[in-house]
């Protein structure tokens, strides 16, 4: 069994947070359901699909949308709520969100006694003092391209720009 170190008083459901859907976010969600059954969980992420990124190798052979899993599944399949929306997550925030023991989404106040950001981070992008000439940055391919097109098509883009 894992060890979650939360306290969790008697007679009290516990409200957890979860910010980002990816990953990790999912996989958070899959050891408190199986761990902590109890506890009510609200996972934020703007998007309506989970994207299985463990299996985007396989976007070479499928089609992207395999590899897609509604949010609305994994609400009814583990129990939580799923509320579609971006948070803007920064030091001010995590402050205030802390402070207030709340998250202030859209016209909804979410309530929790434990959050959990797992928003993940953005690869490189050129900027003004990178020395990577735009013909270097056209030919890499970064993780997000794979979230809106399956590898196959990425790769028949790329040859067709060589031709």
């Amino acid at each position: 069994m894992a060890f979650l170190p939360l306290y969790i008083p008697k007679g009290r459901r516990l409200k957890i947070v979860i910010v980002g859907g990816g990953y990790a976010g999912i996989a958070a969600l899959i050891a408190l359901r199986r761990y902590s059954p109890d506890v009510e969980i609200t996972l934020i992420d703007p998007g309506i699909d989970h994207l299985k990124i463990t299996h985007l190798h396989e976007t070479f052979r499928y089609p992207l949308s395999d590899f897609l899993v509604p949010y609305a599944f994994l609400e009814q399949r583990f129990g939580c709520r799923h509320i579609r929306s971006a948070l803007a997550v920064d030091e001010s925030m995590l402050c205030q969100w802390q402070r207030d023991r709340y998250l202030q989404v859209d016209d909804q106040q979410v309530p929790f006694d434990y959050l959990l950001v797992a928003s993940g981070a953005r690869s490189f992008t050129r900027n003004e003092t990178d020395e990577r000439t735009a013909a270097d940055v056209e030919n890499i391919v970064r993780l997000e391209n794979f979230f809106t097109i399956s590898g196959a098509d990425l790769l028949d883009r790329f040859l067709a720009t060589r031709n």
